[in-house]
């Protein structure tokens, strides 16, 4: 493996890593009597599905892979800067913040393009808009 992969896995693994323990501690509430077992069950789908080596987009934010984890990541810590911590418990600041892209878990394709890009879009989907994709997923899986 040449030290510029190396350096790829580490960060990949370092945000994924981060990713989990906040997912665990604040949405699955873990060893609480809160605890979540549906938000559990849609880690282990996330972990099978591609989220943690998913780019967050192909050109801008976090385009390499596991750029998505840490995007999310980086959306929860931005939120608990803000004002929103006045407004809103931190479960529900990490529920939003990490999961407000669930929608690009498995939509990527690993390809090198002509234009030099990693990562391909899936267009043909079954939902025309993430937003749509994101609610569907969130309601089957951690919503009451």
């Amino acid at each position: 493996m040449r030290l510029n992969d190396m350096d790829g896995f580490t960060k990949r693994y370092k945000s994924e890593e981060k990713y989990k323990s906040l997912y665990t501690k604040f949405v699955i509430q873990e060893g609480t009597t809160c605890e979540n077992q549906r938000a559990k069950l849609l880690l282990e789908d996330m972990d099978h599905s591609g989220f943690f080596t998913a780019p967050a987009s192909t050109r801008y934010h976090g385009s390499y892979a596991g750029g998505l984890a840490q995007h999310s990541v980086n959306v929860f810590e931005r939120m608990m800067e803000s004002e929103a911590p006045r407004d809103y418990d931190v479960g529900t600041i990490a529920t939003v913040a990490l999961l407000h892209d669930i929608c690009k878990m498995g939509a990527y394709r690993k390809e090198k393009t002509e234009d030099g890009k990693k990562f391909t879009y899936i267009t043909k989907t079954l939902f025309r808009q993430d937003t749509v994709k994101s609610r569907y997923l969130l309601s089957r899986s951690i919503c009451d």
